[in-house]
């Protein structure tokens, strides 16, 4: 059986942590290992690497060969890149100020380049004196046996302890490939065919998967807690979600380590300890960020449990029967005649189709437009005769008019939230006084359907004439040439079209109208003779809709202004954060360079605007 999805995995581990080590380098982090790793490397040679390969898998015919050379490269520098830039995240997470790491010390990084790494290209060092190498980066430590097991921290591909000010961070990382795993998945990567296939088949298989494919945990609070019986459920799903399996694997490595560390008195009290670790595939990470607090370290300690009971093959389909009987069992507390039901379900015929009815009557449902009892009216101080949505409405409206300044609501769907909102904000009083009210959904629909709320179903006009609403979504944008653009309702200003202070507003309740459209930003001379098109540049969604707003405040079209926007996603990087556009809403009243309020400008707006 061929076991290359293996070796390019060995490959996957050593590009990576290539990567994490140049970005070390770079940036001059003092650290623990020297020129430890970097004699390491001058050992490794890639063309052996890539012969040993093909030998292996019997390939001999040199087009062949070759294709099994650029599938290595592009496996290393995929690996490589990541490391680079996950170090970088990494240390800027924790947070290192614009990059200044002389406060910061790796204490102790560690992998291997030689052995199966290497896949057997470089042997020189053996297993026992690769470990003493590396453990030699904490002073005086010897009995190391116990801890080069499976399980143990000495098997870890990725392991790296720092300390910053007076917290440590321990990262460690368990790598694998799952995109190729046979000989005849090695296409051509110079045909533009392949690639759509291999685009194709990508997208298939993400499609495929839940929404824990990608898991995170993030605990930083008492009360998550993993149980050890869940090494059944691990032996079940050994082959697949590996993801998940890898970042128990590094859990596993995570726990030996911080329980070498103690036992060797390296943990001061002082000192608080943050783990990261990660199952990092070519496909998606599966991560747990957790303090040492007793129920985290429990956690880990489970994680090594589990996978120091890595089944054999053999024990996987008998583990999944018994998996399987644990659902059904469990699935029948869940339904009325529950045992019935998951038996029909389960009863599988020849041509892959069940057909069969199940009903259930649902005792003690209360729908929004139930009655309220008469216990919560009493105890809230409620009118009896209020079904479950108003009197919903009604708590919402008390606590607005309240002096809190925060308010969070949270219900099921269609009980009634935003349109207790839009209600309140309707009211005569609350006009007066002025109001921004922004609303953020992935789906334009939504959007609209909120500035509904706003309209009289009757003249197709807003309910009050100081209203001023505006939505914007990436689609207007874009064809609006990719300009700051929004959509605006007033029953005081009807043109289909001004600009104010670059911020297009398009009527939304004319016919569409011929965008403007400009081309001329899209032509870049790349050289004297080539000249290509850049694309179109279209300004956020989260810009036009700050942008506008501002315009509206400081431009007194209106002191009631009602926001919508469609936005799908949140992005932060080096030089951009999403968020940071909402900063442009007071921007009139805001001195960025000094980074102050300029308080006869806010108390202009908030004499106007409540």
């Amino acid at each position: 059986m061929s076991k290359l999805g293996e070796k390019l995995g060995f490959l996957f581990e050593v590009g990576f942590n290539i990567g994490l080590l140049t970005y070390i380098k770079q940036n001059n982090i003092k650290n623990s290992f020297g020129d430890l790793y970097s004699q390491d490397l001058q050992q490794l040679k890639f063309s052996k690497i890539i012969k040993k390969i093909a030998d292996s898998e019997g390939v001999m015919n040199e087009s062949d060969r070759k294709i099994i050379k650029k599938w290595v490269l592009f496996f290393l520098q995929k690996s490589f890149l990541s490391g680079l830039n996950l170090c970088q995240e990494y240390l800027e997470a924790i947070p290192v100020k614009k990059r200044n790491y002389k406060d910061l010390e790796i204490l102790y990084y560690q992998c291997y380049f030689h052995g199966d790494n290497s896949l057997g290209t470089y042997n020189n060092k053996g297993e026992i004196e690769g470990y003493k190498a590396v453990i030699s980066q904490l002073k005086d430590v010897e009995h190391i046996d116990q801890y080069k097991k499976t399980g143990e921290f000495l098997k870890a591909d990725t392991l790296m302890l720092i300390q910053y000010e007076n917290k440590w961070h321990i990262l460690c990382i368990d790598y694998s490939i799952f995109s190729i795993q046979e000989i005849y998945q090695l296409e051509d990567l110079h045909s533009v065919e392949v690639f759509k296939r291999i685009l194709l088949k990508e997208i298939s298989y993400l499609r495929k998967k839940s929404i824990f494919s990608n898991l995170g945990l993030d605990s930083k609070n008492p009360g998550i807690q993993l149980s050890k019986s869940l090494a059944n459920h691990y032996t079940a799903f050994a082959t697949k979600d590996k993801e998940s399996i890898k970042m128990i694997q590094a859990g596993s490595y995570a726990y030996s380590f911080w329980k070498f560390l103690s036992s060797h008195n390296l943990l001061r009290d002082d000192i608080s300890v943050t783990f990261n670790i990660m199952g990092y595939s070519d496909r998606g990470i599966s991560s747990m960020t957790l303090t040492d607090t007793k129920e985290n370290i429990e956690i880990i300690e489970t994680c090594h449990h589990i996978y120091k009971k890595k089944p054999p093959v053999q024990e996987i389909s008998t583990a999944r029967s018994k998996i399987l009987e644990v659902i059904k069992v469990k699935g029948a507390n869940s339904f009325n005649e529950g045992k019935s039901f998951l038996n029909q379900l389960l009863n599988i015929s020849s041509d892959g189709i069940t057909s069969f009815v199940h009903q259930e009557k649902i005792e003690n449902f209360s729908s929004p437009l139930s009655p309220i009892s008469q216990e919560v009216a009493h105890q809230l101080n409620l009118d009896p005769n209020l079904d479950l949505r108003n009197a919903h409405q009604e708590l919402i409206k008390r606590e607005l008019e309240s002096e809190k300044t925060y308010l969070f609501l949270t219900g099921n769907p269609g009980i009634g939230k935003t349109t207790a909102i839009t209600e309140f904000l309707k009211q005569e009083k609350i006009l007066k006084e002025g109001f921004l009210f922004i609303y953020v959904s992935p789906r334009i629909q939504v959007n609209l359907d909120i500035l509904e709320k706003f309209t009289n179903k009757t003249t197709n006009q807003l309910c009050d004439d100081q209203i001023f609403t505006i939505t914007t979504n990436s689609n207007l944008i874009k064809r609006n040439g990719g300009k700051i653009t929004v959509n605006y309702c007033s029953n005081e200003y009807t043109k289909d079209r001004f600009i104010n202070q670059n911020v297009h507003f398009i009527n939304q309740r004319s016919e569409e109208l011929d965008f403007e459209y400009s081309n001329s930003s899209r032509i870049f001379r790349q050289t004297e003779d080539t000249v290509i098109d850049t694309g179109q540049r279209n300004k956020g969604v989260l810009l036009s809709l700050s942008q506008a707003i501002n315009t509206i405040i400081s431009q007194e079209i209106s002191n009631n202004i009602v926001a919508t926007v469609a936005m799908q996603s949140y992005k932060k990087t080096k030089k951009c954060d999403t968020l940071s556009h909402l900063e442009n809403i007071f921007s009139s009243a805001y001195n960025s360079s000094t980074e102050k309020v300029i308080d006869n400008e806010m108390k202009k707006i908030s004499q106007r605007i409540k």
